[in-house]
């Protein structure tokens, strides 16, 4: 499941430098850029699937934090970093739907 997040985020990153090279900078519409973060976005099939493999590394890895770290402060905050993590990770996903409106990697 990991292979295939590293494999989106490896074969896609040229497309997203790109893409967004391409994009008016959002400074100069920011009545659209906050329409944008705060709008619902349905996400496409690809999109869902991303995000749940998104949530299954974050909490793959906050369970290892909670067995390999004593509880602590430290502990407390590297588990609430993964969670905010994988928030904006999500919400990258499910801002820029266009960018997945492509083909799947499978169908390159």
């Amino acid at each position: 499941m990991a292979e295939s997040v590293f494999y989106l985020i490896t074969n896609r990153l040229q497309a997203e430098r790109e893409h967004f090279m391409d994009l008016p900078k959002n400074k100069s519409n920011p009545l659209a850029d906050m329409q944008n973060r705060f709008a619902y976005h349905a996400p496409n099939d690809l999109q869902k699937r991303l995000h749940e493999q998104i949530r299954d590394l974050h909490k793959d890895l906050a369970i290892r934090v909670l067995q390999d770290l004593p509880p602590c402060r430290e502990q407390a905050l590297a588990i609430t970093k993964l969670e905010e993590a994988m928030m904006w990770a999500n919400a990258g996903i499910a801002r820029n739907k266009s960018f997945y409106a492509g083909p799947k990697p499978d169908e390159t």
